[in-house]
């Protein structure tokens, strides 16, 4: 069972009476709701509430689950116990930059939770003093919810600093009475909320819980010397669960530097021992510089920076030899040694960067694999959906690829988007479609490219401040460790069956398996 099955478990037991024991001395809940219905008639008498419609009988609340109570325990509604309503509409021209906190349903629901919100819409201290002047504030203890799709995340309010809320879209229960313990009100809305009120909220694009409906909810009511026992027990129980997610995120965290550590010991050279038998990838480099030249002598392409070469001499620096024999040294731009059967190289030098055979949307068939960078998972070179042309809307150019090619989003590089194309298709222009030589294994690359040695080259050199991106000459004058063609392949099968095994620790944390 994962942690928010077993939150939801604890609450579910809490509200049956089958989380602590009763006990036979504590005054019935009977008496205490009696008390509660004196001083609310107190109040109605005084003007400071009003009286809710007793015949008011629309309460589809679903009984049969909560059908058998413990002895002391009575059934009563939010109405009874609580005034419930909303604030006073605001409108969006009264909306500023600064002043008092104006709360929809999302900020609503992002406190409940405890996290971090973004407050960038509020209202004049003028403004909020004028609409709480007649309706009040919510006080420290009271509940506040969101009404559109309610799915447990209920606000204790637990703030005095000033704050308003949104009209129809938060609803506000307001507690008049010190005779219970209000955070066992909170934890039983909360245990109730997921069955009970997508049951009966309303709406068909959104389902939205009306005012009237939680008036008329009805909530197990335990003695309160009992409801003090309950948010005990539940707030015990929560925070050895919390540790729980805590140690979970932690090994998560750990799961993903492990992953970049074994994977930056595999382009070092130290993941896998080296073949003595291997040819050395300084061959392949010559074979892939040769048939440059062919290439270059016929005009089917130009010379071009990446058309030099990397060595180390014998003075164990590195030096840039270009093709008219000049050399320069480049010792302080190398920033690890690898094993002799390794070489340094451009990535330009072994591959098409930047060249792409750019398609217009016409041109392509309604059946084609239609690639966005949306489509790849962030981190894990993962394709999340292939989704074809007849399923996409789009009128942009696209890049051709084909299977087999290492598409590198260039976009945004330190998403870390990197895949091996599994069949033909078509992508944004976001996307670099790299052809690399038969000597040269894709998926050695794509494990290079999502290293954090290139990706730190990636970032350092993008431009664009809110869109950055590689741009084509960066990425071609980018140092690449490359090992023979046997231990690309060694390599690759040691870090996929090792990711493999991390991403299964990963979901089974994630589906509550551990």
């Amino acid at each position: 069972m994962n942690t928010t099955q077993l939150r939801q478990k604890i609450l579910d037991l809490a509200i049956r009476g089958k989380l602590v024991p009763q006990d036979p001395n504590d005054e019935p809940a009977s008496v205490l709701l009696e008390r509660i219905r004196i001083e609310k008639e107190h109040l109605i008498k005084e003007g400071k509430i009003r009286r809710n419609k007793t015949d008011d009988k629309r309460s589809t609340t679903d009984k049969s689950h909560y059908e058998q109570l413990p002895q002391g325990w009575v059934r009563c509604r939010m109405r009874d116990i609580s005034e419930v309503g909303s604030s006073k509409r605001v409108f969006k021209s009264e909306l500023v930059e600064s002043g008092v906190p104006f709360y929809r349903g999302t900020e609503i629901g992002a406190l409940a939770e405890n996290k971090s919100i973004n407050r960038s819409l509020y209202i004049t201290l003028k403004h909020y003093q004028e609409l709480i002047s007649d309706s009040g504030h919510p006080s420290v203890g009271d509940i506040l919810m969101p009404s559109i799709c309610p799915d447990g995340r209920i606000w204790l309010v637990d703030t005095k600093e000033p704050f308003y809320f949104k009209d129809g879209r938060v609803l506000w229960i307001h507690f008049d009475s010190n005779e219970f313990n209000k955070k066992y009100v909170h934890l039983a809305l909360k245990a109730m909320l997921v069955k009970t009120f997508s049951d009966v909220a309303s709406g068909s694009t959104f389902a939205e819980l009306k005012i009237f409906i939680l008036k008329n909810v009805e909530i197990p009511l335990p003695p309160l010397s009992e409801q003090c026992r309950i948010v005990s027990a539940v707030e015990s129980a929560f925070a050895v669960i919390d540790e729980i997610e805590r140690n979970k995120a932690d090994l998560q965290v750990t799961i993903a530097v492990a992953k970049q550590k074994v994977l930056s010991l595999a382009i070092q050279g130290k993941l896998v021992p080296q073949d003595p038998n291997d040819e050395p990838a300084s061959v392949l480099l010559e074979r892939i510089r040769k048939e440059r030249e062919i290439l270059v002598k016929v005009g089917k392409i130009k010379h071009s920076k990446t058309d030099s070469t990397i060595k180390k001499c014998d003075d164990n620096s590195y030096y840039e030899w270009s093709t008219d024999a000049t050399s320069k040294r480049i010792g302080d731009e190398i920033p690890f040694i690898l094993p002799d059967s390794w070489s340094w190289c451009w990535l330009g030098s072994i591959c098409d960067y930047g060249f792409c055979n750019s398609v217009n949307a016409d041109n392509i068939s309604d059946d084609a694999w239609i690639l966005d960078l949306e489509d790849i998972e962030k981190d894990t070179a993962k394709v999340l959906h292939i989704v074809r042309k007849r399923d996409r809307s789009f009128s942009s150019t696209k890049h051709s690829f084909s299977k087999g090619q290492v598409l590198y989003g260039k976009l945004r590089p330190y998403l870390n988007k990197v895949v091996v194309a599994p069949e033909d298709g078509y992508c944004t222009t976001e996307i670099l479609p790299l052809s690399f030589k038969i000597d040269i294994c894709p998926e050695y690359v794509r494990l290079f490219l999502m290293s954090n040695h290139f990706l730190a080259y990636a970032n350092l050199c993008s431009y664009g401040v809110k869109m950055p991106r590689l741009g084509t000459n960066d990425g071609k004058k980018a140092l690449f460790a490359l090992p023979p063609l046997a231990e690309q392949r060694r390599i690759v099968a040691v870090l996929e069956a090792m990711f493999n095994r991390l991403d299964y620790i990963g979901v089974a944390l994630s589906d509550g398996r551990f």
